[in-house]
Order: C-alpha cells, then structure tokens, then sequence
C-alpha cells in the first residue's frame, strides 16, 4: 500500500474526503483544551498564588476559583458528552475503535510503533486514530475522569450538596482530602506533558501523511484512498463480529 496520501495519488489510486471526526467529538477535542488551559491557570494560582493583590476590594483568589469552577463545568460537561459519543458515534469514535481487536488493527499497532522505533519511514495509513495513538487516547480520558472526580469530592468537602454527598460522600473516608489534591494538582503536568507529545505526533505524522491531519480537527474531513476506505469499512464488520462473538 502506498505510504502517504501523494504517493497514492501517484499510484492511480482515488482520492476522496472523507468525513471522520464528527461536530461532537471536534467540541469536546477544543472544549477540553480550553477548559484545561484555564484550569491549569486558576488551579496553579489556588495552589499558590502568583498575584499580588492591591486595595481593599481586591478579589483575585476568589475571582480564580469562580474561573475555576466555571472552566470545571465546562471540562465536566465535555466528559460526559464525550462518553456518550464513545457509544453513539460514527467507526471512528466509539470505543471499538480505541482497542486493537481485529488483525487489522494488531497490524496497524505494529506498524506504528516500527515507525516509532524508527524502523519504518512513514507511519501505516489510517482513517481515525492509529492504534498506538488510540489506547493512549483512552487513557487521557480516564485521567481526565480521575481529575474531574478529585476536583467534584473537594469541591463537595466545602458544599455538602446533598446529591454530591450522596454520590461521592464516601471517598473522603477512603482517600485524604490531602491526597486527592495532590492527586488533581500532579495530573495537570501530565495533560501538559501529553499535550507536548500530542502536538508534535500529530504534525509529524501529518507531514508524512498528507492527509489533512491538521485541517480535520477544525473541518472533520481528511484526504483518503478508496482502497482505505475499502479496507477500514472491512475492519469495521470484523470489529462487530469480534464483539458479537465476545457477547454470546
């Protein structure tokens, strides 16, 4: 198979956009990137104020945790959106898509960490995520998880909201206020260290790749063969038996 989406076109082969990041999964791409920007500014501040306040209506640490709370609506509201669309969104979205569960995507896995180790020129063409990016992907989503879960139990410990009590009352009682804090400060360089990664594969692999990487995020299309197109909606009906097989 051809190597990149230029050399395909070389090939003979038909080129077409195609749409695979659906409107859902490209809002919460961005709305966990903004939330967690600002989060990341406000909760350092929380942690250890950087600002020094002047005069006596000088508001700012309760102004940062106001910011704080409301970016936490937002990355909370983004989370459950996301897990919904892990069930009710297109091949590339759901959450077969994130497990290696057919041969094609044990090859698929191979072959992006030889390109990785550097063993491979260019990355193996994919439609959705590569299968070394995907379980990554899922990762990031449970730390994400863990993080909004942490930030809800402190922020309940001040609240003692019925319902929150009632759903997260008990963590406190198995896991220290003081740890769960840290646990929610330190993950925050992890999404930063992720974010570093996230943004040089992503333009590494666009450029060897030529398919529009880069644009989906805004638009959801990318530039794909037919025989892709072919092969990935073959990947698909073995990924619905592999798991019908796994539900009888």
């Amino acid at each position: 198979m051809a190597t990149t989406i230029a050399s395909a076109a070389q090939a003979g082969k038909r080129i077409v956009r195609y749409y695979v990041w659906e409107l859902p999964v490209r809002l919460v791409h961005w709305a966990l990137f903004f939330s967690i920007a600002i989060l990341s500014v406000t909760g350092y501040y929380i942690h250890s104020p950087y600002l020094i306040a002047h005069g006596s209506g000088a508001y700012v640490m309760g102004t940062m945790r106001a910011i704080h709370l409301s970016a936490a609506v937002l990355f909370l509201a983004a989370l459950l959106l996301r897990a919904y669309w892990f069930f009710a969104g297109n091949q590339f979205a759901r959450w077969r898509a994130f497990l290696p569960l057919t041969r094609t995507q044990h090859k698929n896995l191979k072959e992006t960490i030889r390109y990785y180790a550097l063993l491979r020129y260019s990355p193996p063409l994919t439609i959705g995520h590569n299968m070394l990016a995907a379980p990554v992907y899922a990762i990031i989503y449970i730390l994400c998880a863990v993080e909004g879960l942490t930030g809800l139990v402190m922020y309940n410990a001040q609240l003692k909201a019925p319902f929150l009590n009632a759903v997260i009352g008990w963590i406190p009682q198995m896991v220290s206020i003081q740890t769960l804090r840290s646990i929610h400060f330190f993950l925050m360089f992890a999404f930063w260290a992720f974010l570093v990664h996230h943004l040089y594969s992503a333009i590494l692999t666009a450029m060897h790749e030529r398919d529009g990487l880069m644009d989906s995020i805004f638009t959801g299309n990318k530039s794909v063969s037919s025989e892709l197109l072919e092969e990935t909606s073959l990947d698909l009906l073995e990924q619905e038996k592999t798991v019908d097989a796994a539900h009888r």
